[in-house]
């Protein structure tokens, strides 16, 4: 959100989207209210939790859709509209993907799934200390190291997002989208964010560039950004 302020250009703001607390009150009243076609297994407190990220005006819209259209509110058609609407408001700095596959559908590297089994079990019990703020993973194309990241997210049950480049040739736009990028995954979390290739690593923070210091500017957000405690279980 952007606010005219006088005499001094433009100041932005954060709005954060609610919490699970608040979307679950919104659902129950919609619900409701609307008499919307819900199956009866599916509670405010499934719906809250597959809404994560959304706006309320955004949950509103697609349960209206749904009445509208004389579907029935189920979790796939939630998430086929989430992604949707997600991909639309942050498509230009990180993709939203629905995570298919777990760690029982990939073959081998039984050394790595034995970590992220330990991961998951440390989300599971929220010891979150025993979380690590992120994982590196190495390897040549076609070792499975988008599968395995896809697998944590779907066993986890946590948002899954493959970061973009975020980089632009106008100044201070990369900037921009870095905090873009930042503050949806804040909105997203619980998540689990691929940064493929590492490309805003570029190796030692301190060697000259020459891009006029966007990338020194780019890795500072990045690394305070990860470095938050409060993200840790969180955000992966």
């Amino acid at each position: 959100t952007e606010l005219k302020l006088s005499g001094s250009g433009i100041q932005q703001i954060l709005i954060p989207k609610p919490t699970k607390e608040e979307r679950k009150s919104f659902i129950d009243i919609i619900v409701k209210n609307e008499a919307l076609n819900v199956p009866v297994d599916l509670n405010s407190d499934i719906l809250s939790h597959a809404t994560q990220g959304m706006n309320l005006q955004q949950i509103s819209e697609v349960f209206m859709r749904a009445k509208n259209t004389g579907d029935e509110l189920n979790l796939l058609y939630i998430k086929n509209k989430k992604q949707e609407i997600l991909n639309q408001e942050y498509g230009e700095v990180m993709e939203i993907v629905e995570p298919q596959r777990g760690l029982d559908d990939i073959g081998g590297l039984k050394h790595v799934k034995n970590f992220f089994g330990n991961v998951l079990s440390a989300v599971q019990k929220g010891e979150y200390r025993l979380v690590p703020m992120g994982v590196t993973l190495m390897g040549p194309p076609g070792t499975g190291k988008t599968a395995l990241v896809e697998a944590l997210a779907y066993e986890a049950k946590f948002n899954f997002v493959k970061a973009k480049s975020i980089r632009s040739m106008w100044v201070g736009e990369s900037e921009a989208r870095m905090q873009k990028l930042i503050s949806g995954l804040r909105s997203l979390a619980p998540v689990v964010v691929m940064n493929d290739e590492a490309d805003l690593g570029e190796a030692n923070r301190d060697a000259p560039k020459g891009d006029s210091g966007v990338s020194e500017r780019l890795m500072k957000m990045w690394m305070e950004f990860l470095s938050d405690p409060r993200i840790r279980g969180q955000v992966i």
